[in-house]
């Protein structure tokens, strides 16, 4: 009988790296405004790549996610389930913030990335879980989930 082994990883989530990722809208700064008002004036604690809870979040993920950037979450990004075809990874977007965009994306080396279409499963309000798959595969494969800013489609 021959085995077949699934290797999967949901990674940390990843904000989209460069120069480009500092150009947020209203949204975000207003968040931070409001999540930060009673702390001292840290603009390095204010930065969408900081993670001033040290949860593995970003401030920016955070406000994607809708959790509090001062204490620790341990909450996943994404759920995943495995079946006969593949592996499914679900989480939740947030659609009333329009300053930013969720993508899942995968990888076979964590080198080089592909992005994964979303199909949303349900909504309530503003709030949508979608879900993306990843064919079976005797290859590993990584997944993530990225928060980026609207401003770079």
């Amino acid at each position: 009988m021959k085995l077949l082994t699934i290797a999967a990883a949901v990674l940390v989530p990843i904000l989209a790296i460069g120069k480009e990722t500092t150009q947020l809208t209203q949204g975000f700064a207003h968040w931070i405004a409001e999540e930060f008002e009673d702390e001292p004036s840290n603009p390095e604690r204010l930065n969408q790549d900081a993670d001033p809870d040290q949860d593995g979040l970003s401030n920016l993920m955070e406000y994607a996610l809708d959790t509090d950037p001062l204490f620790p979450s341990n909450r996943l990004p994404m759920s995943s389930k495995v079946d006969a075809t593949g592996i499914t990874h679900t989480y939740s977007a947030n659609t009333s913030k329009s300053d930013i965009r969720y993508q899942v994306e995968m990888s076979r080396d964590l080198r080089t990335w592909s992005r994964v279409d979303s199909e949303t499963l349900k909504a309530k309000g503003s709030i949508e879980v979608r879900a993306a798959k990843v064919p079976m595969s005797n290859e590993p494969v990584f997944v993530r989930l990225t928060v980026r800013p609207a401003n770079l489609d």
